[in-house]
């Protein structure tokens, strides 16, 4: 992980921090900022200097600021057990950069091992305030990929899938729910769930519509113009022929 270090000037003693829990995402609230000039302005607050332990500007540099271990300054009755993270940047006008979500996520799952956190917020998560901005991404966005779990509008084909043991994870564990499915890849699951006991006499009705009449299919969230997959004890040729479909015609659903 590489941070820059800074050489800060402390107004008082800074205090240690006996817990670590969480970790709390913030915006500059300033298209253009620098750590330097945070530093600054929490000074003539009347704080001991930069209230986050970390900041990440647009091009996806990432700067030390209050000491790891020491008690921050960034979140009202939350500073006790968390570490803040600043991203330059006023989230309510602007987005994100990509450079700047690599090394938030970067830095998320560097934490998460040295820290052992588990925990990720926005800062209005804990406090009245809308930091981090409207145009924030979800904190979900940000975690290591052992931690995501699946998207909002997969949840329930997921669970579904795990359940019917359609999707088996890693040896760790780790469903990887947003990675990029290769086409190796949906052919086992597909062969899983053709070969599935609990499914060869069913009819397979899918979890959820979506607004313009097309069916999310299950597991993987690509749409399919149907509105049942029937399938019978050793035929499959229905079957296979909605195969062909969801591999030629792969998209993402909308919301």
């Amino acid at each position: 992980m590489n941070i820059t270090e800074t050489n800060f000037n402390w107004s008082g003693t800074l205090t240690n921090r006996s817990k670590t829990n969480r970790i709390i995402l913030h915006h500059a609230a300033a298209s253009s900022a620098t750590v330097e000039q945070i530093h600054q302005i929490h000074l003539q607050k009347g704080w001991s200097g930069i209230g986050y332990h970390f900041f990440i500007r647009k091009d996806g540099g990432v700067y030390r600021g209050r000491p790891l271990d020491k008690v921050g300054s960034h979140a009202s009755n939350a500073n006790n057990d968390s570490i803040g993270i600043c991203f330059e940047g006023n989230f309510e006008l602007e987005q994100i950069t990509n450079a700047q979500l690599s090394s938030g996520r970067e830095l998320i799952a560097y934490l998460f091992q040295t820290c052992g956190i588990l925990v990720v917020l926005k800062h209005r998560d804990v406090g009245v305030t809308a930091c981090p901005g409207k145009n924030f991404p979800d904190a979900e966005e940000l975690l290591p990929l052992s931690s995501r779990g699946p998207s909002s509008w997969a949840k329930d084909a997921a669970e579904w899938a795990v359940e019917h043991g359609l999707f088996l994870g890693d040896a760790n564990g780790d469903f990887r729910w947003t990675d990029t499915v290769t086409r190796e890849e949906l052919a086992a699951v597909c062969k899983r769930f053709a070969e599935s006991p609990s499914t060869k006499t069913q009819t397979l009705t899918q979890p959820s519509e979506s607004s313009d009449g097309f069916q999310r299919c299950i597991c993987f969230g690509f749409k399919v113009k149907t509105q049942q997959v029937q399938r019978r004890s050793g035929e499959h040729s229905g079957f296979i022929s909605k195969l062909r479909q969801i591999f030629g015609r792969c998209e993402k659903p909308t919301e």
